[in-house]
């Protein structure tokens, strides 16, 4: 059995395109007698004819969704679904506008209309949850002029050839009458003889001497000299100057000039004073079955039509919703198509409302049943089903458990409580769940899932595929739904949960290391060890590693990290052993494990650490040198009146005797018992034994280190005892605090830096001591424009006081160049009904934060050029003034000429802002002309003081350069001076006059007065 999805809403008909619902039909009928599925996952608008029939077993489930025949309500519409054998079902489904119009004809009869949504030619057919609604099945129309063949139930005859199921005629030879599928062939027309037969679907051939052909199932006849062909079922007769063709069942007559052609049942006649074929009849608004049988279920049926065409040759309209044929014989002689069996048609739970049949007489069938069974609703015989009720399919249990090691699950059960026929199911997620779908916990790619329910099964299986992971966590749940059924209904338990219940083993060891025993030569010997986690952690895991005693070996690796993609990948730790020159023998160390650090449980703190690795140290000293043997080299004590030894002895035998002083390097946390060893000649090789005595104290400070200090050695006799050199390593003590940690709050580190181009930092905070109730701690930034927190307010608990809480604080960018900024993380008063978390007294100290600034330009101004030069005769020239970095507050800078009567400028004052501040703003300048050859002259554009609540940009130190200003003289260059003309005068005696002129050569400064006189006034 084969699937195939809807899932290209426009669908014109052809079969050819996939996902389609024709081509899905198509891919459906060539896999024979198997009983194949097609989903609607989209609605469907139907935009051509429908040359896909259904011809095999097909359930079809429409999901919901609607079959549109006439999208775009332009009434040229089209069937959607014609059914020519098999059992088939709808389902869930809504087909609306489908419109199923008789061929046109001119002289031929025309075509019937028959089922707007549905024609069914024979087999069995179930709807079940189907609606029909708007719905036509429209008689062909008879139009003006000389079309002589027959029209098929769609294609109309245009030639002489008749229509067919699916075209129109354009010639002699028949119109098409569908895909290979189904046989279908137009007959072909010839000249002399008579016109070929056409095959299903196909029209008849035409004529011009001899007798048109029959059409086939659909298809009209073709016209003919001495007889027009008959149309088959449903289809026109072909015209004839001779006998016109009877009409097939529902269609018109062809007109003859001898004698016209009858119609079919419910046909008009071909006759009239146009010389015009026969209307077709409109039958069945929604559905028609001309054979097999018609199962209605729990269905609707509205506002359906049947009808004809108007005129003198009109046909019938019968059964506004259903029509059922009711004779095996058509009343003019014509059986083309016609049934040798009646069909059978049941119905339970069927709606009708608003159906119309065109002639409406609104007398009752007498076959119909119930009062509602007029012509407007059904026309034939309609029984009550006698088919079982449709099975109910629901889960058979509210809830299903599995483990998530089983890979895919096989526990969740759907049941159906008939067996009989086929039922096809989708069963969705429900998003409301614990567990996570895209590979994390389950497989969710092949949802919806598809059951089907196989004749004489009640119970079916989901198969749910189930993703087993490594992570202990708590047992996750899945809701499924039936979420669509075929032949069946969906029952009351249509949901479920489904629990995967975690196969990881808590409490089993977590941190597995291999071996735990190992041995290393302290020349520079190696040796190595594995660390690998046994499950998957929630976050990263922090394993801290340390040597119990650093002087004889060292690791490469302090700590090691694991988080989920290499929790399983074993990580390698080498030691290397330490050399010396003391002939020891070989010493015993540890490879000590720290408490674990994660944000999960099973992989944090005590609880979750691992053993510790032994490791022996081989000595490689074959003679021993001078010197001192301390073992152990370090200790660990109880605070409370806690005591460990260690003992020292000489490596090699003194000349004389030998003191080795001895201190502890807090005497308030531990004392030793001898302050001095001496050794001598008899008992050097005697290790002598000191006691570390813990001193208590009640103060909560968690464990300590101190060290037991060796002094140098002092020896008046041998030189290899009394020398800083000769100074053994000290004894490293370890105090492990007894006292229990006072109520309060550790906050790490308290010292943050932070870049303020959203860079980000991080610090914790965790309870000392588990609390009696609930407590909150408020956090606020001191500075909320420098940066910000990604939480406002901890909240600790019984279950997490002990669990480091995680602040990120992030910096705010902005553009201004303050250099870096100190704020504080302020930490509030708690709240808890604890006293010791509640109030000021609880409130822990602030974290300090610099945000480092990233704005590289100092504060200031750039002016650009800051030398120009003009000329004096209309010189302009500019400059640009913008500010270094954005200001906090606005910026005014004076402008000023240091000699206005050379030039000037075109604004006084400029101002900047946080919007413009790095926008230059230009700046005129423009000489002043004057007739003074003063030569060229330097002046200044003079910056005074910036003046803004900015201290960067306020004030003298503010104040940029002034902008340097040569004007360029262009008056003569002959200096300040008079000019005389003429400077020789002839002048007669007899009161006679002549003229002179006299000028400056330059503009002077101030008034200038030349005094005149004659050499000789007589």
């Amino acid at each position: 059995m084969a699937n195939f999805n809807v899932t290209v809403a426009n669908d014109d008909g052809s079969a050819t395109i996939a996902n389609t619902l024709s081509w899905a039909i198509r891919e459906a009928n060539q896999g024979g007698d198997e009983n194949d599925t097609i989903t609607l996952e989209t609605d469907v608008n139907i935009t051509g004819p429908m040359r896909a029939l259904i011809n095999s077993n097909i359930d079809i489930i429409g999901n919901g969704n609607t079959v549109d025949g006439d999208v775009d309500n332009d009434g040229t519409g089209f069937r959607p679904f014609f059914v020519l054998s098999g059992t088939v079902t709808l389902s869930d489904l809504t087909v609306t506008e489908g419109i199923a119009e008789g061929g046109s004809s001119y002289r031929g009869g025309a075509g019937a209309g028959m089922g707007g949504g549905l024609f069914v030619y024979d087999g069995t057919v179930t709807l079940n949850q189907v609606t029909f609604s708007d719905n036509i099945a429209q008689g062909g129309r008879v139009l003006a002029g000389n079309g002589d063949g027959g029209s098929g139930l769609l294609g109309s005859g245009d030639g002489a050839g008749g229509g067919g199921l699916f075209a129109s005629s354009t010639g002699d030879d028949g119109a098409y009458g569908g895909d290979g599928n189904y046989g279908g062939f137009g007959g072909s027309g010839t000249t002399i003889g008579n016109g070929e037969d056409g095959g299903f679907g196909g029209g008849g051939g035409g004529s011009s001497i001899g007798d048109g052909g029959d059409g086939g199932f659909g298809g009209g006849g073709g016209s003919g000299l001495n007889n027009g062909g008959d149309g088959g079922f449903g289809a026109g007769g072909g015209f004839s100057d001779g006998f016109g063709g009877d009409g097939g069942f529902g269609a018109g007559g062809g007109y003859g000039s001898t004698g016209t052609g009858d119609g079919g049942y419910g046909g008009g006649t071909g006759t009239g004073t146009d010389f015009s074929g026969g209307a077709g009849a409109g039958m069945g608004g929604a559905v028609f079955i001309r054979s097999g049988t018609l199962n209605i279920v729990d269905s609707t049926f509205s506002n359906n039509l049947a009808t004809s065409t108007t005129g003198e040759n009109r046909g019938l309209g019968l059964g506004g919703a259903v029509f059922a044929l009711q004779s095996t014989t058509n009343p003019n002689g014509n059986n083309e198509g016609m049934p040798t069996t009646l069909p059978t048609v049941t119905a339970r739970n069927v709606t009708f409302d608003s159906n119309l049949a065109a002639d409406a007489s609104g007398v009752a069938d007498p076959n119909g049943i119930g009062e509602d069974q007029n012509n407007d609703d059904i026309f034939g015989t309609v029984t009550e089903s006698n088919l079982p009720p449709a099975p109910t399919i629901e889960f058979s249990e509210a809830t299903f458990v599995d483990d998530e090691a089983i890979g895919t699950s096989q526990v969740i059960t759907l049941t159906r409580d008939s067996g009989e026929g086929v039922s096809e199911v989708e069963v969705s997620i429900v998003f409301g769940g614990t567990a996570t779908g895209g590979g994390t916990d389950y497989t969710d790619t092949s949802f919806p899932l598809s059951v089907t329910f196989a004749e004489g099964e009640t119970s079916a299986i989901v198969a749910l595929p189930i993703i087993d992971d490594f992570e202990e966590e708590e047992d996750e749940t899945i809701i499924l739904e039936v979420a669509a059924v075929g032949n069946a209904t969906i029952g009351t338990q249509n949901t479920t949960t489904f629990t995967i219940t975690d196969d990881d083993v808590a409490g089993a060891p977590r941190i597995i290391i291999e071996p735990l025993t190992l041995e290393v030569s302290e020349a520079d010997g190696t040796a190595t060890f594995t660390v690998v986690l046994n499950s998957q952690p929630i976050d990263d895991v922090v394993l801290p590693l340390s040597v119990s005693d650093p002087s004889a070996a060292e690791l490469d690796l302090t700590e090691l990290t694991f988080n989920a993609t290499n929790w399983d990948e074993p990580q390698t730790v080498t030691i290397t052993g330490t050399d010396n020159d003391i002939a020891e023998g070989d010493v015993t160390i540890e490879i000590v494990t720290g408490d674990p650090v994660s944000t999960d449980d099973g992989y944090s703190g005590p609880d979750a650490n691992p053993s510790d690795i032994t490791v022996t140290v081989t000595d490689d000293d074959d003679e021993e040198g001078p010197g001192f043997t301390i073992v152990p080299a370090t200790l660990e004590i109880e605070e409370a009146g806690g005591t460990a030894d260690f003992t020292v002895v000489l490596n090699t035998q003194p000349a004389g005797e030998v003191r080795l002083p001895l201190a502890s390097s807090d005497p308030d946390r531990a004392i030793i018992s001898s302050p001095t060893l001496i050794f001598n000649e008899t008992n050097w090789d005697q290790p002598q034994t000191v006691t570390v005595t813990s001193v208590n104290n009640n103060i909560s400070d968690g464990d300590q280190t101190i060290s037991i200090v060796t002094g140098d050695p002092t020896s008046t006799v041998d030189p290899d005892y009394n020398s800083p050199d000769a100074n053994p390593a000290d004894v490293n003590v370890t105090i492990i605090d007894d006292d229990v940690p006072e109520a309060g709050f550790t906050i790490e580190p308290l010292i943050l830096e932070v870049s303020e181009a959203a860079g980000t930092a991080t610090f914790t905070v965790v309870l000392n001591t588990e609390p009696t109730d609930a407590v909150t701690l408020p956090l606020e930034v001191s500075d909320p424009t420098a940066a910000e927190l990604d939480v406002t307010e901890l909240t600790f608990d019984a279950t997490n006081w002990d669990v480091p809480q995680i602040v990120t604080i992030t910096g705010t960018d902005n553009d201004i160049g303050e250099g870096d900024v100190e704020i504080d993380i302020v930490t509030g008063d708690p709240t808890s009904t604890d006293v010791n978390y509640s109030g000021p007294a609880a409130n822990p100290d602030d974290v300090n934060v610099t945000v480092t600034d990233d704005d590289i330009e100092v504060p200031g101004f750039t002016i650009d050029p800051t030398t120009l030069e003009i000329s004096e005769v209309d010189g302009i020239a500019t400059f640009t003034v913008v500010l270094n970095t954005q200001p906090t507050d606005t910026v005014t800078l004076p402008l000023s000429v240091s000699d206005p009567e050379l030039a000037e400028i075109d604004i006084e004052s400029l101002t900047f802002d946080a919007t413009n501040w790095d926008t230059p703003q230009t700046v005129t300048i423009t000489s002043i002309d004057n007739n003074t050859s003063d030569g060229d002259q330097d002046i200044a554009i003079v910056t005074s003081n910036p003046i803004s609540l900015d201290a960067n940009y306020d004030g003298p130190n503010a104040n940029p350069d002034d902008v340097s200003v040569t004007v360029l003289d262009d008056d003569d260059g002959d200096g300040p001076g008079f000019t005389i003309e003429p400077l020789t005068l002839d002048v007669e005696e007899a009161a006679g006059t002549t003229t002179f002129t006299v000028v400056l050569n330059t503009e002077p400064t101030d008034t200038v007065t030349l005094p005149l006189s004659v050499s000789d006034p007589t």
